[in-house]
């Protein structure tokens, strides 16, 4: 890289011409087209989960440690989304406790964190390799306006 943030790529050889990249000078790094396209979209990206609900379950006794959400049995402190709920203002990114209620994760925990909020799920017998977003439009109240999520594809359109 130059003094200017600009690095040069040569190419192998035989091939034609070179690639000049330009840093932006605010972040020092470059954007991925999954980033950009992620922006443009108006998706934020949140850790990933661990697993996420295909039914409604019992806020104190159905997300908590040992407890089996699709198909994948849960730990301590291991993060969820719960998108099936009949109260959709308790859908959310979740954390397993040991015992009793999760508590909202703290990348997902306001309103502003849920606009856009996207996670993928890496686990689970139906929603495996799966990537949700959170279509609520503002202003949310986490915990009383309801929250739907619906999954996206790749480049961030619905699936049908």
């Amino acid at each position: 890289m130059n003094d200017s943030g600009t690095i040069t790529l040569s190419p192998p050889a035989g091939a034609l011409g070179t690639v000049a990249l330009t840093v932006p000078a605010a972040s020092g790094t470059l954007a991925t087209t999954s980033d950009v396209s992620a922006a443009i979209a108006g998706l934020s990206w949140k850790q990933a989960v661990r697993a996420a609900t295909t039914v409604n379950g019992t806020d104190a006794t159905a997300f908590e440690n040992g407890d089996t959400i699709d198909g994948v049995v849960m730990a301590t402190n291991d993060r969820f989304l719960r998108k099936n709920q009949s109260a959709a203002a308790e859908n959310g990114i979740f954390i397993v406790q040991a015992s009793g209620a999760p508590v909202r994760a703290t990348d997902a925990d306001s309103g502003a964190e849920l606009l856009g909020a996207s996670c993928f799920v890496s686990e689970g017998t139906v929603n495996a390799n799966t990537q949700w977003t959170c279509t609520t439009p503002a202003t949310i109240t986490p915990g009383s306006t309801a929250l739907t999520f619906v999954q996206i594809n790749a480049s961030g359109g619905s699936v049908a």
